[in-house]
């Protein structure tokens, strides 16, 4: 279904405290959900690409998997410049780059609030669960090592039939 309706998107937002981005993301993925998302026209568009060129003052920051079905800018219904995105696959934020980047979007950039994006039927999350799955890709099974602590509790908690089918 095409939305029924143009909503105006109004300016960016600009939320003061993490509850108040937070609150912005969740009503974004309202709209999104609800297939009625912020419309732009061309000159908003023009406006946003000039306002950005000169910086960058995301409201949130998303830690999202590296999977290329999920796009927070979407699900969020914000635009370019809203959100500072930091991908990596299964979420483990365990890496310098990935910690610094998350440190940047909060200290540098003045991003209010950490929202972490998960999704169902993860190759990372099933690669950690099933550490055979990954073994002839070496980078990622290191990689994935980062969630054995995880892993075991996960497993712990499941019932004793069900870790075969996790």
């Amino acid at each position: 279904d095409r939305p029924t309706e143009k909503q105006d998107p109004g300016p960016p937002p600009r939320p003061a405290t993490g509850d108040e981005a937070i609150a912005v993301l969740m009503e974004g993925n309202t709209r999104f959900v609800d297939n009625k998302p912020q419309v732009r026209d061309t000159a908003d568009i023009k406006e946003i690409w000039t306002s950005i060129s000169t910086g960058q003052e995301p409201f949130a920051t998303v830690l999202t998997c590296a999977d290329s079905r999920l796009g927070p800018e979407l699900i969020f219904d914000q635009f370019v410049g809203d959100v500072f995105v930091v991908r990596e696959a299964g979420n483990i934020a365990d890496s310098p780059t990935n910690l610094g980047s998350i440190e940047f979007g909060q200290a540098v950039l003045g991003s209010k609030a950490l929202m972490v994006l998960g999704h169902s039927d993860c190759g990372a999350v099933e690669g950690m669960l099933h550490p055979e799955k990954v073994a002839e890709v070496p980078a990622v099974a290191r990689w994935l090592r980062y969630g054995d602590s995880a892993r075991a509790r996960t497993l712990a908690a499941l019932p004793e039939d069900a870790a075969d089918r996790a």
